[in-house]
């Protein structure tokens, strides 16, 4: 083939390939649209970071429940924590997915916890033996915690069964501080069920000695009588069993869980148990005087001594003159669930039954 007829055929396949891209253009490329995941990060007020990828269709609170999961201690992952989730201004809704607010790749949600209910509270578990258990936890730790503190503290033969009762309504394990509305320093009183038996087993035994004297005879007795029998049949039988030098009707006082006993009143008035200890005092080395604390809210406290013959009056007096406007409209006082204040005015220590260490509660009168 010559140069001229190989140039003719080069012409005729350039105008050919050219005529064949004018008449059968290429295909514009289509757009993808954005991808069908995105990755998210959260980022709280701490600087704590959680990052997860998800579907721009999933519901946004597999996010929520991640960065709980993540970032809460505990308990806290599997309640509603306090506080808002926002992005960019907007409230995030947990049932909304990030095609509904328009999230792009990489973008942030910020967590903005509720101040009020992530701070620590203190609790107080209490039963009608004056035997008291107190624990600090998170507001979303469930009370199950606490209560179990309360139960290994019993002693051997205490009754177990029972209920929790806050604000005159019952409490349960599962339940979380929160969800209760309670407020640091509140307690929560145990109420046993279980029916205590027609006997109980007592010890008696002097305040300062061994269960054996120096002879060798036993400074301790222990006895089993019903519980509706007085208890002076008790202390008759101890000083018929170890003799003491003084007369022991004059000289000598039954003490139980720090207070004095009437010897004409039962273990049941006194809700004694198996095991209890009564414990016999010197009434010459009673003291005439006995130190009491008031406890306000927010673990405001105050310790008085005064004589177990004044009138707690001088104390209500003073109080109210430390805190008017905290207590403007009032306040009552709560002893081992007692009140022992307002109409007629509060008695004497002695009355109450008070003893060194005791503590009574200021509850400020609520308005409206």
């Amino acid at each position: 083939m010559g140069k001229r007829s190989r140039e003719r055929l080069s012409g005729m396949s350039m105008a050919t390939t050219a005529g064949a891209e004018a008449s059968c253009p290429w295909p514009p490329e289509a757009d993808p649209g954005p991808s069908k995941l995105i990755t998210l990060r959260v980022k709280d007020s701490e600087g704590v970071r959680i990052t997860r990828t998800m579907r721009r269709t999933d519901a946004l609170r597999d996010l929520i429940g991640f960065y709980r999961a993540m970032a809460l201690p505990g308990d806290m992952a599997f309640v509603d924590a306090g506080g808002v989730f926002m992005h960019y201004g907007t409230v995030v809704a947990g049932d909304k997915t990030p095609a509904d607010y328009g999230m792009e790749d990489s973008d942030e949600v910020a967590f903005f916890p509720d101040r009020v209910s992530t701070v620590p509270i203190t609790l107080t578990v209490k039963d009608g033996k004056g035997r008291r258990v107190t624990r600090t936890m998170h507001r979303f730790n469930v009370l199950n915690i606490l209560f179990g503190l309360h139960y290994e503290m019993l002693p051997p033969g205490a009754p177990k069964e029972g209920f929790f009762v806050y604000h005159g309504r019952e409490v349960h394990c599962v339940m979380t501080p929160d969800c209760c509305k309670m407020e640091d320093g509140d307690e929560i009183t145990f109420v046993p069920i279980s029916k205590p038996s027609a006997f109980v087993t007592l010890t008696m035994k002097r305040t300062g000695t061994n269960d054996v004297d120096d002879h060798g005879s036993s400074s301790a007795v222990t006895r089993t009588m019903r519980r509706t029998d007085a208890l002076q049949g008790l202390v008759d039988f101890y000083f018929d069993m170890v003799p003491t030098d003084e007369e022991h009707g004059a000289e000598w006082d039954v003490v139980y869980c720090g207070k004095q006993i009437d010897g004409e009143k039962t273990p049941a008035d006194y809700e004694m148990e198996d095991g209890d200890q009564l414990r016999l005092v010197p009434a010459s080395k009673r003291s005439a005087f006995v130190t009491i604390t008031l406890a306000g809210v927010e673990r405001a406290t105050h310790t008085f001594t005064i004589r177990r013959t004044d009138k707690l009056q001088g104390l209500v007096d003073l109080w109210s003159r430390m805190a008017p406007r905290r207590y403007q409209h009032g306040f009552i006082l709560l002893f081992d669930g007692r009140r022992v204040s307002g109409s007629p005015p509060p008695g004497t220590p002695d009355n109450l039954e008070l003893e060194d260490g005791d503590t009574i509660d200021v509850v400020a009168v609520q308005v409206g």
